[in-house]
């Protein structure tokens, strides 16, 4: 009444996409502490909306998230690169089809274990972080950018993240009149776009390293 407020006006609060049980839950809370105000208490009541809460549609969210991989944190990156290894663990290279096998490790720390020729070859999740950075910031990635110490795994690593739906290998040639000079790379699309399987072509100026 100092204030001048003679009523106020609430929603159901917390029965909406907080899921709350307005009559177990919210009503007895809501009479018990606003019954006794000396202003008229309106409370809106409404029917239950027929559409699901979007916050609770997990898989829509994540699909959501993959249609624009410049957003993507690499949360989901890492979780989608685990989902590849757990369906299928054997690859081969794209270039000179050497073939590997890849699992998860945790030790000495959390990333991708890659067996080949009788050698084993760890991939950090915290090299991984640095490569989605740079993927994401600059919509490619070829040999010569690869966060440091990647750059003799790029094959490998190309051979699994191509297989995400928001990336696909590119020949790149940073020299236009040399086709010599051509290395597979990878760029993102976004998964709303057709996935070309084949490898395209791109050409780079040496400016652009």
């Amino acid at each position: 009444m100092e204030k001048g407020i003679t009523s106020i006006a609430f929603p159901m609060l917390g029965c909406g996409n907080g899921g709350l049980d307005w009559e177990n839950e919210v009503r007895p809370l809501m009479e018990k502490y606003l019954k006794n105000l000396p202003i008229d208490i309106y409370i809106h009541l409404y029917r239950k909306d027929p559409f699901e809460p979007e916050y609770r549609n997990i898989n829509k969210i994540k699909n959501w998230l993959r249609s624009e991989p410049e957003s993507l944190a690499f949360v989901e990156v890492w979780e989608d690169i685990q989902n590849l290894v757990r369906q299928n663990d054997s690859y081969f290279t794209l270039n000179n089809k050497i073939g590997f096998t890849v699992s998860i490790i945790s030790h000495p720390e959390e990333g991708l274990g890659i067996k080949t020729q009788g050698r084993i070859v760890h991939i950090y999740k915290s090299q991984l972080v640095a490569l989605w950075q740079h993927i994401r910031s600059f919509g490619f990635v070829i040999p010569s950018s690869m966060p440091s110490g990647m750059e003799k795994y790029t094959p490998f690593i190309i051979a699994i993240l191509h297989h995400l739906p928001y990336l696909k290998p590119v020949i790149i040639s940073t020299q236009y009149q040399e086709m010599n000079k051509e290395s597979i790379g990878l760029q993102y699309i976004p998964v709303n776009h057709t996935k070309n399987l084949n490898v395209e072509e791109v050409y780079l100026d040496e400016s652009t390293n």
